[in-house]
């Protein structure tokens, strides 16, 4: 799975969590960085993980056994005034590439936006959608160099700006580049949130510990709980197992 967009919330459900999210300072909201913190929070995580959620997951990732890395971004008024930077992969690095790029695996960042992504004033993010046929390995010399022409004539002829609804889902690859949507105008507007997780599947995991040099081996089962949110069960990966998963494949 490359890229997926998907309708989440409706308008009822995004001023809630927008009157919430108002309540708190940014700090506060970038603090929630965990799930843990998240259930502290009962008005925000009810609104958040639920069948409906899940189940936009399942149908857009095409599997059931993936799990959440005990990471969470809560990002609130995040803006990008100039085109030309903040284009980034959230493993850029050769190594992270051949670990993510093979066949069965999954590093997947999901945004859930609560405003529309507009094309003056932003609001979500900005794609470079990869080539149909391309894994994002890095391995073949060709496809590395066709891709460096894909990108470039992308972002010189094409809309990179993903005009999502507000209440949608976007997920992508963790190889994919993207970027905060750029904002052309600069007068006040009402207060911008999206929310991150980051999802992978065992298969990913046991690649990745692989490289670890830390004291893991491939039974990591005991540092995946399952927990039952809303009545939706959900697999999370520990917080030390998250944070070292996150430091070698994510920049």
């Amino acid at each position: 799975m490359k890229f997926f967009l998907s309708n989440f919330l409706n308008k009822q459900k995004i001023e809630v969590l927008r009157n919430h999210l108002a309540k708190y300072s940014n700090e506060e909201i970038s603090s929630i960085n965990r799930f843990d913190k998240l259930v502290s929070k009962h008005e925000l995580i009810k609104e958040i993980i639920n069948s409906k959620f899940i189940e936009v997951l399942y149908k857009n990732l095409g599997i059931k056994n993936f799990m959440f890395l005990d990471r969470i971004m809560f990002q609130k008024n995040i803006h990008n005034f100039n085109k030309t930077i903040g284009w980034h992969k959230d493993a850029g690095k050769r190594e992270q590439a051949k670990i993510i790029s093979k066949k069965n695996n999954l590093y997947i960042k999901v945004g859930i936006y609560l405003q529309d992504n507009d094309k003056n004033y932003g609001g979500g993010i900005d794609i470079l959608k990869p080539i149909p046929f391309d894994n994002l390995s890095e391995k073949n010399t060709f496809l590395n160099i066709l891709r460096k022409i894909y990108y470039f004539l992308y972002r010189k002829l094409l809309n990179t700006k993903i005009l999502n609804k507000a209440g949608d889902v976007i997920g992508f690859n963790g190889l994919v580049f993207h970027g905060t949507s750029v904002s052309k105008k600069r007068i006040l507007m009402k207060d911008r949130y999206s929310i991150y997780f980051l999802i992978t599947n065992e298969s990913t995991i046991k690649d990745i510990l692989e490289t670890s040099s830390q004291m893991y081996d491939n039974d990591f089962q005991d540092k995946i709980n399952k927990r039952k949110i809303n009545d939706i069960e959900i697999s999370i990966i520990n917080s030390d197992l998250s944070d070292e998963i996150q430091r070698i494949v994510s920049d």
